[in-house]
């Protein structure tokens, strides 16, 4: 993973243990390395019933519905392979809630292209973050649409 954002990270990540600080850490540097790519941030932590999608971007035509993971180190493997089954349909169940509030009211007939990324956030003593961004990380079809 390459470095992308220029400041180190903050020493005091690396002596407390409030993984709820380092995620909200991690998205901040995400969003700013997601911008600097040129993707316009449109929601941040969109909480849709008991569900929650960290970031929600656009990408030219195309919604991305994002999941930042931040961590520390790699010894339980990559940032990325948090986001097992039960995560994935939690964001799919989301994504497509806020997909249909988004379609009411609008032109019906009117189609809402989506993916699902991740961003990997690499946290490293007195080193600047390392930032990966994995473009439709389900595997699935870059060109998902949403119809009514």
């Amino acid at each position: 993973m390459p470095p992308s954002d220029r400041k180190p990270t903050p020493a005091f990540f690396f002596e407390e243990r409030d993984s709820r600080a380092i995620g909200i850490y991690g998205e901040r540097v995400a969003a700013r390395s997601l911008k600097r790519s040129g993707l316009k941030i449109l929601l941040r932590n969109l909480k849709i019933e008991k569900n929650e999608i960290d970031l929600v971007c656009r990408d030219g035509d195309t919604l991305a519905f994002v999941e930042v993971k931040a961590r520390r180190d790699v010894l339980h493997g990559q940032p990325s392979e948090a986001v097992d089954r039960m995560k994935r349909a939690r964001l799919v169940r989301a994504a497509q809630l806020y997909l249909r509030e988004l379609h009411r009211g609008k032109n019906r007939s009117a189609v809402i292209l989506y993916r699902f990324d991740i961003v990997e956030v690499l946290l490293s003593p007195a080193q600047p973050p390392e930032i990966r961004h994995i473009r439709d990380a389900f595997g699935t079809d870059p060109n998902r649409e949403y119809r009514a």
